[in-house]
């Protein structure tokens, strides 16, 4: 299956505004991608202050158990480095255990720590798109024929779910939607005028058609399949030509 298919029979889906309202992390930026390292355990001395284990770190993937356990608590006077070496540990902790989750919940993907090694550039990157991209392609995984479990940052597939569906919102309900006023179109209307500023900034890319990128995974935002959720009449979908 592509993940075309899995979304394509949902009136409904979540796409790069859902990411900015719910999650906060912008949508538009460069691509969130990037040649591989060879040695990750000189990047993370590099990033980290701290040389791992071998036996903690597969492929380029590090324990988010150790991870945890050697930066548990900050000292009080430690210096600057120090500090941002432990911020550098809990924004990968994020996203290993949420933002960019795979199925063992026990490894973050190492890749993504060398884009926090200038924090004045990591905001310059469309990490919505990314979170996105990643999202669809877990969805896809999950679909085959024989697959039992799912990944990815499902807490905003459970909120957007809540927000357009009320008859699933804090039951437990199998997604039955048989009618179309049972979904909440424009769920965010009421309240867009009084998010954080961040939540909106790139409002104007909400429709865009156009690739999300996370490294090696690639999936295209269409917005054109849903645009009751943009408060505009539904036509038939063209396809997308870059």
């Amino acid at each position: 299956y592509e993940v075309g298919d899995v979304l394509e029979v949902l009136p409904s889906q979540s796409s790069a505004a859902d990411v900015e309202v719910l999650v906060g992390l912008p949508a538009d930026g460069e691509p969130v991608t990037d040649q591989m390292h060879d040695d990750w355990l000189h990047v993370c001395q590099e990033l980290l202050g701290v040389i791992p284990p071998p036996e903690q770190i597969r492929g380029q993937r590090l324990s988010l158990t150790w991870l945890g356990a050697e930066f548990h608590e900050l000292a009080n006077d430690v210096d600057e480095e120090t500090i941002t070496c432990y911020a550098w540990a809990y924004i990968l902790q994020l996203m290993g255990g949420s933002i960019f989750a795979d199925k063992s919940t026990r490894y973050v993907h190492l890749m993504f720590l060398p884009f926090l090694a200038n924090m004045h550039h990591t905001g310059r990157y469309s990490w919505g798109g990314a979170y996105l991209a990643w999202l669809y392609r877990q969805l896809c995984k999950a679909s085959k024929q024989g697959v039992r479990e799912i990944a990815g940052p499902l807490i905003l597939l459970q909120i957007w779910a809540w927000e357009r569906f009320p008859i699933v919102a804090l039951k437990l309900l199998h997604l039955n939607v048989r009618y179309l006023f049972q979904i909440v179109w424009e769920s965010y209307k009421t309240v867009i005028d009084s998010l954080p500023h961040f939540c909106i900034n790139d409002h104007d890319i909400w429709r865009t058609i156009s690739p999300l990128i996370c490294f090696y995974i690639g999936e295209w935002h269409h917005p054109d399949r849903v645009l009751r959720q943009f408060g505009i009449q539904q036509a038939v979908p063209r396809d997308c030509n870059t």
